[in-house]
């Protein structure tokens, strides 16, 4: 009590305008509880903010296409529009159990503890200060999916983590500071969606691509990719502001380390016809050169990978000499440049 009394003194001027108490002055008890509420006024801790996780659905997870602890994907169809719909299994209770550790690890991180200074170690020592946090927490289970969960909460990329951590989504798309994300699905093609980017979340991506590629976004600098290793999905970033964006803002995020498509895949997916894969294959099987052009994105690797993929097994079965002469026909093309990467 003593301990406490002299902590008071130096601020009990404010409250009482005679002079300030000492050591040796008693205080009776109803007094001291005042002074102690007093001083202790305005002192609280702020409550923890709300979750990005918090925005997504929990009222669709029967209906849940997929699933990855703890999130849900689900399609639906607005018309003949498919419209993609991602969501989170955790109870409520539980998201406002995971705020303070969020706020924690937020707050705790020694910018010291990431060397090297990379993305991936940013998310290791993140992840391992939230499995702390966590254990204070009860009936938390799954710590690591929920450890990682909070590491990009606290960065304020937990839904494009979310994002990564489906395998159906090979790339999605932001035209603009408010306009909903649209996505590149690997059964239902283009998508539309209702997930808007919020501010934290666009400055979340403006500063790390900052911080790992080297360089400043600015109004000298406003276009910028980059590789992120997310939930064991490398995706590729590319994110420009203005003046090369129009709209202030767009971003394109490409996952680069999807399963390959086989040509039959690809036909069934209707993205080519059967005559035209019928065609391509036989070109090649008489060692004719393909060539494949296209934008950012369009599936160039991916055509080509298929086409590999079935030339050469049907090769190997039927014309074996036919093989070498195939693979030196796609190699010129890369050599002289003629097939655009």
């Amino acid at each position: 009590m003593e301990k406490s009394r002299r902590d008071l003194s130096a601020h009990l001027g404010s409250f009482i305008g005679t002079r300030v108490l000492h050591d040796d002055v008693p205080l009776k008890p109803g007094l001291e509880a005042l002074i102690v509420r007093l001083t202790n006024k305005g002192r609280h801790e702020p409550k923890p903010p709300p979750l990005l996780i918090e925005l997504l659905r929990r009222d669709a997870v029967a209906e849940a296409d997929s699933t990855a602890y703890p999130f849900f994907y689900r399609l639906a169809y607005h018309g003949v529009v498919p419209y993609y719909e991602l969501g989170c299994t955790l109870a409520i209770e539980s998201i406002i159990a995971l705020r303070p550790v969020v706020a924690h690890v937020s707050s705790s991180l020694d910018p010291k503890e990431v060397e090297p200074l990379e993305f991936w170690k940013l998310i290791e020592v993140l992840t391992q200060l939230a499995a702390e946090g966590l254990a204070a927490v009860r009936d938390t289970g799954r710590t690591r999916e929920l450890s990682e969960l909070v590491a990009y909460e606290a960065i304020g990329l937990s839904r494009i983590y979310a994002l990564a951590r489906d395998d159906n989504v090979s790339e999605f798309f932001v035209d603009s500071e408010h306009s909903p994300l649209y996505l590149d699905h690997a059964q239902a093609g283009r998508c539309e969606s209702s997930i808007v980017l919020t501010e934290r979340e666009r400055n979340s991506l403006v500063t790390h691509l900052d911080t790992f590629s080297g360089y400043t976004m600015d109004f000298r600098t406003p276009s910028m990719k980059n590789d992120m290793l997310i939930a064991g999905a490398r995706l590729r970033v590319s994110l420009d502001l203005e003046p090369v964006s129009a709209n202030r803002f767009s971003l394109d995020v490409r996952r680069l380390n999807m399963t390959s498509l086989s040509l039959t895949r690809l036909v069934q997916l209707s993205v080519l016809s059967c005559e035209a894969a019928g065609m391509m294959v036989g070109w090649l099987e008489v060692g004719g050169n393909i060539t494949i052009v296209g934008e950012t994105g369009t599936g160039k690797t991916t055509l080509l990978n298929a086409l590999d993929e079935q030339v050469e097994r049907h090769v190997q079965d039927a014309l074996p000499g036919a093989l070498v002469f195939f693979h030196t026909g796609v190699t010129n093309s890369l050599l002289d440049g003629r097939q655009v990467s």
